[in-house]
């Protein structure tokens, strides 16, 4: 009993010292740089204090309203419900990555690459490494994901994982781990949730303890890659997942300054595209040929044709209520192609935290969206009297406002961190509610005023010598 009262004060004591610490971490911390800054995000992600982040802690609702006073003063006035985490808390489940020196100076070469890249990865190594999980030990494939701050602290970098031979930990073959603010918890975690309820294709979440090597890496986010077993636990038939365009014309962007031209054909979706899930697919003929079909249609630029208008009307008004476009730009959204209506249905990712809207020039990434989704959102409009009438668009925002009602309270119930504050979805029922009063002018300012430059004529009316197929399927 003594021993146990002893351990009981020894714990008390370290978190002590340990809040001290951070208080006066955070009253120096403009006198830190970017790097020392980043660090200390990482040290409250790995330490777990029972809270996912500092915003969460103190905030149940407005992102924005984070302070550093608002944390402090929480931590001082709730001092005894860390301790009590600390000294009852089950734990998380635990996976441990183990990887070789020679391998992980491998890793360490691509972060030192990408600091001179803009902090970008250019084709990042793959590397073999063990994981362990409830003492069983699987081979896999990892490598460095993400940009900037993904990678900018010594724990908690950003990995991609590949389990060989057909492995799976939480349900997942390939899956990417991050910090937790690397995935804006929990609004992507809610948002995904939603769009899996109305109907759309979304990924899947987890947060487990990590082991880097022997060291602790905290709780972090794991996030299912796109892969044939996402497609078929969410009842689709397997297909292609791909992705149109690509991340080069970022790079081409942040190398060339003010001489860079907006309409440059880097990273057109009528030109670039990858494939997710191909492995081994492309020696199919069935695949190839839908493959043939759909770049068909990009060369014709006639994509709004291939489109499942009922999936992306969905994640339009879904991101719209978010108060965020971030997961529709060509960066972040992904297409199924269903087999059995040959058409592509979209798949949405990373969204941000969700704001109030005001007016439809608030909701962020607008402009962007735009311009990436100009031919669909043309054709929509064109398509008026069926997709933008009242009834439709009322079922569309009817069932939008019940499952984020019911994903809010399934959250709330079974968080993951129990000293978040409590997330309530008043902001978003109040964006449905101005979404409803005001779809059709809100559908007017979608459409994307294209004031197109000299440059971009003169290629246009080249088109017919770009080949975008050539580049990638020579073999078709």
């Amino acid at each position: 009993m003594v021993i146990f009262n002893n351990l009981k004060l020894n714990k008390y004591l370290f978190l002590f010292i340990l809040i001290i610490l951070l208080i006066n971490l955070f009253i120096f911390k403009n006198r830190l740089n970017e790097f020392s800054k980043n660090e200390i995000v990482s040290f409250l992600g790995y330490s777990d204090f029972g809270f996912s982040n500092r915003w969460n802690y103190v905030d149940g609702e407005l992102f924005e309203d984070y302070s550093k006073y608002k944390f402090l003063k929480k931590i001082a006035l709730n001092f005894n419900e860390i301790i009590k985490y600390k000294i009852y808390n089950n734990g998380y489940e635990i996976i441990s990555i183990d990887i070789n020196f020679k391998n992980y100076k491998k890793l360490l070469s691509d972060k030192i690459k990408a600091k001179s890249n803009f902090n970008l990865l250019d084709n990042p190594n793959f590397v073999n490494g063990d994981v362990v999980y409830k003492g069983e030990k699987f081979k896999a494939k990892i490598r460095l994901k993400g940009a900037s701050s993904h990678f900018s602290t010594r724990r908690q970098m950003s990995l991609r994982i590949h389990l060989k031979d057909g492995k799976t930990i939480f349900g997942f073959n390939k899956f990417s781990i991050h910090k937790i603010s690397e995935r804006q918890y929990p609004s992507d975690y809610i948002y995904q949730d939603i769009q899996k309820n109305i109907g759309n294709l979304s990924n899947n979440h987890t947060f487990t303890k990590v082991l880097f090597n022997g060291e602790n890496w905290g709780i972090m986010n794991v996030e299912e890659h796109i892969s044939t077993e996402l497609i078929e636990k969410q009842r689709k038939k397997d297909s292609i997942v791909i992705k149109l365009s690509d991340d080069k014309k970022l790079l081409y962007k942040l190398k060339s300054g003010n001489n860079f031209i907006e309409n440059y054909k880097l990273s057109d979706p009528n030109l670039f595209f990858e494939i997710y899930n191909g492995d081994n697919k492309i020696e199919s003929e069935n695949i190839r040929k839908k493959i043939s079909y759909i770049t068909e249609e990009l060369v014709n630029q006639n994509l709004p044709a291939i489109i499942d208008y009922e999936s992306y009307i969905r994640a339009l008004f879904l991101c719209a209520a978010w108060g965020n476009f971030h997961p529709m730009l060509n960066i972040n959204k992904r297409y199924y192609f269903n087999p059995y209506t040959n058409k592509l249905e979209i798949l949405t990712t990373d969204q941000d935290y969700y704001k109030k809207i005001n007016d439809i020039s608030e909701i962020g990434h607008l402009n962007t969206f735009k311009k990436d989704n100009r031919l669909i959102i043309d054709s929509i409009i064109r398509e008026e009297s069926r997709y933008l009438n009242d009834k439709y668009i009322n079922r569309i925002l009817d069932r939008l406002e019940s499952n984020i009602i019911d994903s809010f309270n399934k959250f709330n119930n079974d968080s993951f961190f129990p000293l978040d504050g409590y997330k309530k979805p008043t902001i978003l029922l109040s964006n449905i509610a101005y979404l409803r009063e005001n779809y059709k002018e809100f559908t007017k300012q979608l459409i994307y005023d294209d004031k197109s430059s000299e440059f971009k004529y003169l290629l246009d009316k080249k088109k017919n010598f770009i080949f975008p197929t050539a580049y990638l399927f020579q073999s078709l």
